[in-house]
């Protein structure tokens, strides 16, 4: 009894401390500090370790690796976007006790540091980030707090893709790396996910390696082993690689880690010899295996990847099509990666229908968050786009191909291409009414469901069929004439099929031509068989390759498959007028990935294109500017040169464009200008010197796309047309009728501002450079136009609206000095016959990738949000209608006329098959609009409109800022009579697209 009183009184002793210690708690006494720091350390920090380490294990058990990227070195739950969590919200609230209520422990900054992780885990990233920032600055002393905070500050920043600060971070951390021991591992393994989310795997493996020999943790080492070994296998380091895969393997990770280790022993397994056949050997033992029964997916993909590298394609293709028919708990996105290794082999194959299907299953079957998903959306969207370059490079190649043979060898390659084909055009279910003239649209219409390995164009029956739809799409069904292209036409003729044309049709001397002969004798005349017609092909070829590249580089923002574009461009086409662009670019895309390729480029382009712009921009880093200060300069001296030449001064033309030939060098311009010095010349001068200058500018231009296609049509007029010629005392005459093949009817002469109610001119919106002189454009009153004389062996006498090359009339008003048109007297709007190209080699815009800015760190809140855009009209693009191509210049008083003359050279050397015009259209004192048309369709638009926009920076002579194009209908063309009504047309054509 005495013991239990004893123990009584002994525990109601206890029991006054702890009253009376807690009432005076916050008293800074060794008593209260000593208890203060047990409460925290053995209660509050403990049970916030267990809710951090509960939640972890929910993070383990819910999270999915997808294998088929590199793994991130920490398994992060990716769906936290800040939302409440009851675990980490009761983290938080612990060590907020700790900060409000426990000051005089030792452990305020374990506090911080432990609302800070659980913010982190949250997904409040910016939250996360600022109390990191607090720990470090706030606790000099605790080295391995500070040094991991900066680590998973480092992680943090990541998440918000500001990879700029991450850096400098990581940068601080690396300094403070001699003051602490337990942190480093952190550090290192912050650094190469940093590496690995820039590009710079090569680097990342150094940064893994070491992060590998100081980690204790059994479970981070196998995993980063794991990752390791996928760096080292995209490095090239295949030994090494093998390796670490086999030590993972055979360690007692996760049965699916180990699994897809093994799975990439095999892949990565030699090849020579008799080893090429264990590979699938071993993947197909283990589907016998009964553990393996939810990875058949994954293992059948890899059967396809082996068969894919031994371009056995059927193979791979009937593994892949297995892979997809496998029903996995495991790993759904395996299946979806099949569909999409299914869509990139046909459109590698040319058979772009069945591509797009399985792009749009591959979007249907990955998840949303999928890495890469929003290239594969983008990619299935623009399959067109991409479609037809590849479809110009491999038509090209097979030409180029045919161009080297003897001939031979040529003629009797070409003769079992065309018995091929004809049989099978002739085979049921292939026979068709009409065969169109072009050999690489119309061979035969439905290809062979087999034909995956073609990449001889011809023998490629999808690409051949793909390009009879385009090509019955834009011409219809054409006789196998000469010179069909220029028939004449109407839009509706273009791109609406008339009745069927017989299978035999008759050439023009009335006798039957078999299909055989047709297609043999389309292959032959698109023969570069001439030095000219090669480097011609050669460009085609190249522009294809720079536009592709553009595409991944900026849509696709793929920078891998942009730099494998441009090298394959410099592989296949070692000199073309986009070789200094390429290296250019790649130069800038290896520049944060590979500094040593970067500088070869770099290297490359000084020591052979040195003169370039772009080695100016490299040498210069103001050229940019100063570049664009010069176009604008250019573009004025075009517009002068222009004047001139619509008022007649002729010998003043010639003498600025001498003029401008000296001061600007040969330039994106020289071809217009030296056009115009032609025609002036032509107008001053007999034949002779007129012809040489067209000649001239034929062989010194060869290349360009807009004026000399125009040229050499004059030239084949000239000879058809010689006599006369000669007969005349200069080559041209201002009052000629037929002149309107060297000029459109009549150039128009812009219209001086007419002053009313004293009232400024508007001026354009923020303009670039502000021009010497700008003029108000006036819309045309609708004039119904006669029509104008088509081309051909001798000039139709037929009435023209008005002589060539006469300035309007102007009168001077009673109180004016200054000299003004009479809106009453605009003249017509030209009416010029077009042609739609077979094939158009098109210069697309340069692409100079961008260094994107720095994320702005804000405070994260669900009152930011975007803003929401202008609501939309209700507008609409049915197939069926007239339609228009509209450029849209921001400014009311810009002079367009050099612009509409450049669109009018573009008309008649590719249109000129058709009667279209283009015309001008003021909108409220804001904007002018550039027209084209009428197209009977949609689909005649959008074609026109994919033709012209490669070139329609040369066209403009504004700067691009200031213009967009698009496509619209009459009716919606009606309805655009404000600025905003016309942004908010464009911004739904551009969504449209």
């Amino acid at each position: 009894m005495k013991l239990i009183s004893s123990l009584k009184y002994f525990f109601a002793l206890v029991t006054l401390c702890i009253i009376a210690g807690s009432c005076g708690m916050q008293k800074e006494t060794t008593v209260n500090r000593g208890l203060q720091n047990l409460t925290t350390r053995y209660n509050i920090l403990y049970n916030a370790k267990l809710l951090l380490e509960e939640n972890e294990r929910n993070v383990e058990d819910s999270y999915y690796d997808d294998f088929s990227q590199i793994l991130p070195l920490y398994k992060e739950a990716s769906n936290q976007d800040g939302s409440p969590s009851p675990l980490l919200d009761s983290v938080i609230r612990k060590a907020y006790v700790i900060v409000n209520e426990k000051n005089q422990s030792n452990y305020i900054d374990d506090a911080y540091f432990t609302i800070a992780k659980a913010n982190y885990l949250k997904g409040n990233y910016y939250d996360a980030v600022e109390f990191f920032t607090y720990v470090f600055r706030t606790y000099p002393k605790e080295t391995d707090l500070r040094l991991s905070s900066l680590a998973w500050k480092t992680r943090a920043l990541l998440h918000l893709n500001n990879t700029q600060e991450a850096s400098a971070t990581i940068d601080t951390a690396f300094k403070y790396l001699n003051t602490s021991s337990g942190a480093i591992p952190e550090v290192y393994a912050a650094y190469t996910q940093l590496l690995i989310n820039t590009g710079r795997e090569e680097k990342a493996v150094e940064s893994l390696i070491k992060a590998l020999e100081l980690v204790q943790s059994k479970k981070y080492k196998l995993r980063w082993t794991y990752i390791l070994a996928q760096l080292q296998e995209n490095n090239n380091q295949r030994q090494e690689a093998f390796l670490n895969y086999t030590t993972v393997a055979k360690s007692n990770v996760s049965f699916e880690m180990a699994f897809n280790a093994a799975l990439n022993r095999i892949r990565m397994s030699d090849e020579e010899g008799s080893k090429r056949i264990d590979r699938v050997a071993a993947l197909r033992a283990m589907l016998k295996s009964h553990k393996n029964e939810d990875f058949a997916d994954q293992i059948y993909y890899r059967i396809g990847d082996i068969y894919t590298e031994r371009q056995q394609i059927a193979e791979a293709v009937a593994s892949y099509l297995k892979a997809t028919k496998q029903l996995s708990a495991k790993n759904p996105v395996h299946k979806g990666l099949a569909y999409l290794k299914l869509a990139d082999i046909h459109f590698r194959s040319g058979n772009y229908t069945k591509a797009k299907a399985y792009y749009d299953t591959t979007l249907t079957t990955l998840p949303p968050g999928f890495a890469g998903y929003e290239q594969i959306k983008l990619k299935s969207s623009h399959l067109e786009l991409l479609a037809d370059r590849y479809r110009v490079i491999a038509k090209e190649d097979t030409l180029r191909t045919l161009a080297r043979m003897t001939d031979a060898e040529r003629q009797d390659r070409i003769s079992q291409l065309v018995r091929e084909q004809a049989q099978k055009t002739l085979e049921p279910g292939n026979v068709k009414a009409d065969i169109p003239s072009d050999t690489f649209t119309a061979a035969i219409d439905r290809p062979g469901s087999n034909q995956l390995e073609g990449k001889f164009y011809f023998n490629n029956a999808a690409a051949v069929s793909q390009g009879f739809s385009d090509f019955k799409r834009r011409w219809g069904n054409r006789p196998a004439t000469d010179d069909w292209r220029r028939g004449r036409k109407t839009a509706s003729d273009v791109t609406e099929n008339p009745s069927s044309q017989p299978l035999i049709a008759k050439s023009q001397d009335g006798s039957a031509t078999s299909p055989e002969e047709r297609i043999k004798q389309n292959i032959l005349k698109d023969l570069p068989l001439t030095p000219d017609a090669f480097k011609r092909s050669n460009e085609r070829v190249a522009a294809a390759y720079y536009e592709i590249a553009g595409f991944y580089r900026e849509e696709l923002k793929d920078e891998k498959e942009a730099r494998k574009t441009l090298e394959e461009l410099l592989a296949k086409v070692p000199e073309s007028t986009y070789t200094p662009a390429a290296y250019y670019n790649l130069y800038l895309l290896y520049s944060q990935v590979d500094r040593q390729k970067s500088e070869e480029y770099r290297d490359k382009l000084l020591k052979n294109y040195a003169g370039s712009q772009y080695a100016k921009a490299i040498l210069n880093p103001r050229y940019g500017s100063e570049a664009n200060a010069a176009e604008e300069a250019l573009n004025e001296v075009y517009t002068s040169v222009y004047e001139l030449y619509t008022h007649r001064k002729y010998t003043d033309v010639i003498d600025r464009v001498s003029g401008a030939e000296n001061s600007f060098g040969n330039n994106k311009l020289s071809p217009q200008l030296a056009y115009l010095k032609a025609l002036a010349i032509g107008h001053t001068q007999k034949l002779l010197p007129f012809e040489n200058q067209l000649m001239a500018i034929a062989d010194t231009f060869s290349t360009d796309e807009l004026v000399t296609p125009l040229v050499r049509q004059h030239l084949r007029y000239i000879t058809e047309n010689r006599n006369e010629f000669l007969s005349r005392p200069t080559a041209l005459l201002d009052y000629d009728p037929d002149n309107n093949i060297f000029m459109e009817p009549a150039p128009v002469v812009p219209l001086k501002p007419v002053i009313a109610q004293n009232k400024p001119a508007v001026q354009p919106a923020k303009p670039l450079v502000t021009p010497p002189v700008e003029k108000a454009a006036v819309t045309p009153p609708p004039v119904k136009e006669e029509p104008k004389p088509v081309i051909a062996a001798a000039p139709e006498k037929t009435p023209v609206a008005e002589p060539a090359a006469i300035p309007e009339k102007t009168v001077t008003p009673e109180k004016k000095t200054e000299e003004v048109t009479k809106p009453e007297e605009v003249k017509k709007p030209e009416e010029v016959k077009v042609e739609i190209p077979a094939a158009a080699a098109e210069k697309p815009a340069e692409v100079l990738p961008e260094v994107a800015p720095p994320v702005k760190e804000a405070k994260q809140t669900s009152d930011v949000k975007p803003q929401a855009p202008k609501p939309a009209a209700n507008f609409s693009l049915p197939e069926a209608g007239e339609y228009y191509f509209v450029v849209n210049v921001n400014s009311a008083v810009a002079d367009l006329s050099p612009s509409r003359f450049g669109i009018g050279q573009f008309n008649r050397s590719k249109y000129s098959a058709l009667r279209i015009k283009h015309q001008l259209k003021s909108v409220n004192n804001e904007n002018q609009l550039i027209f084209v048309g009428p197209f009977n369709s949609l689909t005649a638009a959008v074609n026109y409109e994919k033709s012209i926009l490669p070139l329609i920076k040369d066209i403009m002579k504004i700067a691009s800022e200031r213009y967009n194009t698009f496509v619209v209908s009459k009716d919606e063309l009606d309805k655009l009579n404000s600025r905003a009504l016309i942004d908010s047309y464009a911004e739904f054509f551009k969504n449209y697209k």
